[in-house]
């Protein structure tokens, strides 16, 4: 079943990052955090961009994807 609603062609990564999320296509916190650590970025710094928005698609876009 798809989390989405969207038909959108990801990359493998992309599609690895999707896979973490819930039902609704959201990251944990925990998640998010360490995707943002491993871009180089700070959830502060997404946070003031986006609120608190932990949907994959939003975080990804954010991200540059």
């Amino acid at each position: 079943m798809n989390k989405f609603n969207h038909s959108l062609d990801y990359s493998e990564y992309c599609n690895s990052v999707i896979d973490c999320t819930d039902y609704e296509g959201n990251l944990s916190e925990p998640n998010l955090h360490k995707l943002l650590h491993d871009h180089g970025q700070s959830y502060y710094n997404y946070a003031e961009d986006c609120g608190h928005d932990y949907h994959a698609h939003t975080v990804l876009s954010w991200l540059g994807y």
